[in-house]
């Protein structure tokens, strides 16, 4: 993979004790991971370099290395656990923009398979702070978020645009695994699309149509739900029902409808939806109330449209802590979310919310090569 030099110059500042340098190599060995989707080997750097950032204070770094956490959740089908990293970086005002810009992508795509309101508000302010850059590695993670949101909703025709910026950009430095992400989601829209000779597995094959051997390597990489996208797109029945159910059970609502809808079209019965997010949630399988609760959920019922207002997040007072942190969300909203931080109310968070900023982050020079291709 290319990372042996990376791994020496991590030995060495850990040997010599230089910090920052360490802290940097931690995140080097470790950014690549969400475009191959290697997080078995990128596990072990991960941990290592969140426990040793932790203990001296290196805030960047380990925030870099929770929002790569949280989308390595994400695609292994952790949702619960992907919210609740990405919230730990909403909520720190001195995340840096990368960081940020993965952690809104991934709590709002994680809202988008649920089906549950305010995707886009997150959506929406990672774009804000992603695009112009013309940096894959901002645009990537945020293009494929909006892209798939679009597709979830049946907005189909909005899918090209939404990937165009990091297609663009992918294919200008040879970035396959991109370039094989954003065709996929345009075909899944019925957006035609050149297949390029060099993709890699799983996109290769499914773009050339055969989604059992892509469901198998999406599998391979414990990828489940990519795996069960790709068999909604067989031709028989038994295949297609497999996907619904996967996809019921990962509690992905939206995605499940429209493959209900293809296995319909083919004469097959749709069963009953599976249990709650929150019952999956539950060691007992159970379903209560006070079980499952969301980081970043919205009380639809007290505020108006979230793109266009501020939209507070309201922690039911007989379920958790009274303990909350108000967090500026620059673009979109304002998200109130559990904190063990001592703040003991509403009132008191919000006191301080003038304190808050964003940490300038450095660009990715510090990652070496920026043709995106690793």
């Amino acid at each position: 993979m290319g990372t042996e030099r990376v791994q020496r110059s991590l030995q060495i500042a850990l040997d010599h004790g230089l910090e920052e340098l360490a802290g940097r190599a931690y995140v080097n060995l470790t950014w690549w991971a969400p475009r191959r989707r290697a997080y078995t080997e990128a596990d072990r750097y991960i941990d290592a370099g969140l426990r040793y950032c932790e203990e001296r204070g290196l805030h960047l770094w380990h925030n870099y290395l929770v929002a790569y956490r949280a989308r390595a959740e994400l695609e292994r089908g952790r949702w619960g656990e992907a919210v609740e990293c990405a919230a730990s970086i909403l909520r720190d005002p001195r995340t840096s923009p990368v960081p940020r810009i993965v952690a809104l992508s991934v709590a709002g795509l994680v809202r988008a398979r649920r089906g549950q309101e305010a995707a886009w508000g997150l959506l929406d302010e990672a774009w804000d702070l992603a695009r112009g850059t013309g940096e894959l590695q901002r645009v990537e993670p945020i293009a494929a978020a909006r892209a798939e949101a679009c597709w979830l909703e049946g907005r189909n025709d909005e899918v090209g645009e939404a990937s165009a910026a990091a297609l663009e950009l992918a294919l200008a430095r040879g970035a396959n695994w991109v370039i094989g992400e954003m065709l996929s989601w345009r075909r899944r829209a019925g957006v035609a699309v050149d297949v390029p000779t060099n993709l890699p597995e799983p996109f290769a094959s499914e773009l050339e149509g055969d989604w059992q051997r892509s469901a198998r390597e999406w599998t391979v990489l414990d990828a489940p739900y990519e795996a069960a996208l790709a068999l909604s797109q067989a031709g028989d029945e038994d295949t297609i029902r497999e996907s619904f159910e996967q996809l019921q059970r990962l509690g992905a609502k939206p995605a499940a409808a429209i493959v209900a809808v293809r296995l319909r079209s083919i004469g097959g019965r749709v069963v009953p939806r599976g249990p709650r997010s929150t019952t999956l949630a539950n060691p007992a399988h159970l379903t209560s109330p006070l079980t499952g609760y969301d980081p970043l959920a919205i009380d639809a019922h007290v505020y108006d449209h979230p793109v266009h207002h501020n939209v507070g997040v309201r922690l039911p007072e007989n379920q958790f802590p009274s303990s909350v942190d108000r967090v500026n969300c620059r673009c979109s909203f304002d998200v109130v979310v559990e904190d063990r931080t001592g703040i003991g109310c509403r009132h008191d968070a919000e006191a301080g919310e003038h304190e808050s900023h964003h940490q300038q982050c450095p660009d990715e020079t510090f990652h070496g090569n920026r043709s995106g291709s690793h």
